[in-house]
């Protein structure tokens, strides 16, 4: 940027000093800054990612550690491609901004995939075909989505359960939260009557706290909205490479070790399986 701007003030000197270079290395090394950051990194060699760090076992943080399989599996594919990942931890609903500005790369941490968020950004294949569930507290009578007629129900705000929730829970009131924890503490303490996330991510809280004897109500399959990792509009270096990766990672058997360590029990999709 500061060499444009450079050469934008020398003027025409510089443009007919620039031609006459053209000609003079033309099939000899002209290109070479590009060729060094062909993926259009905001920093060549480094993979700078954007993550939720509440959203276990996708993404989160323990300590000063970032953990998860969408952490380990993108952690995977960086090094693929001879990159170093830099994980940034932010609020959801700021990570597909920062990829628009130009602050962040790419984004792993179950972003889900459609037409709305491709107005904006550019996905890679999916990785990750998600089920969302209805989860409550014992004695709100939901049971099915028509139960939720009258009930609050908190999901994280501009995310797929966010947009779904809006268009098919009639008759319930949408609760929009920051971060999966905040949601979860207005459950326990009875401002909203169910949450909606990710079922691996209920699945967590169930596990960590068995005295509230927390309950699925049911289950949404979002096969047509797979998760995938967004970067900058028409950025497609950057796209074809992470799909390249993330094949690699698929064939190799390193996606199905990590979807079966973080994902016990849940059937692995044949399109992932090496």
């Amino acid at each position: 940027m500061k060499n444009r701007k450079l050469l934008s003030a020398i003027g025409a000197l510089a443009v007919a000093t620039l031609a006459l270079a053209g000609c003079a290395s033309e099939g000899s090394g002209a290109g070479e800054d590009a060729a060094g950051n062909e993926l259009n990194l905001i920093t060549p060699g480094e993979l700078r990612v954007g993550m939720d760090t509440v959203s276990k076992p996708f993404a989160y943080a323990e300590g000063d550690n970032f953990k998860g399989f969408d952490v380990e599996l993108m952690t995977h594919m960086a090094e693929s491609l001879d990159l170093k990942p830099e994980f940034v931890g932010m609020e959801f609903a700021s990570l597909l901004p920062n990829v628009v500005n130009g602050q962040l790369d790419t984004v792993s941490s179950a972003v889900s995939i459609n037409e709305e968020r491709k107005k904006t950004v550019d996905f890679s294949e999916g990785y990750f075909i998600a089920y969302y569930t209805v989860m409550t507290t014992p004695g709100t009578g939901i049971t099915d989505q028509a139960s939720l007629s009258g009930k609050k129900v908190g999901v994280l705000q501009g995310t797929f359960q966010d947009k779904w929730a809006t268009e098919n829970f009639d008759g319930a009131e949408i609760v929009r939260f920051t971060d999966h924890n905040l949601t979860f503490a207005a459950l326990k303490n009875g401002t909203i009557d169910a949450q909606f996330f990710d079922l691996a991510v209920a699945n967590d809280y169930i596990a960590q706290n068995p005295d509230m004897k927390l309950e699925l109500a049911f289950d949404v399959p979002a096969e047509d909205s797979p998760h995938g990792f967004p970067v900058k509009k028409g950025n497609d270096a950057l796209r074809e490479a992470l799909n390249k990766a993330l094949a690699e990672a698929i064939a190799d058997g390193t996606y199905k070790e990590l979807f079966e360590q973080y994902f016990p029990g849940q059937p692995l999709a044949e399109k992932f399986q090496p």
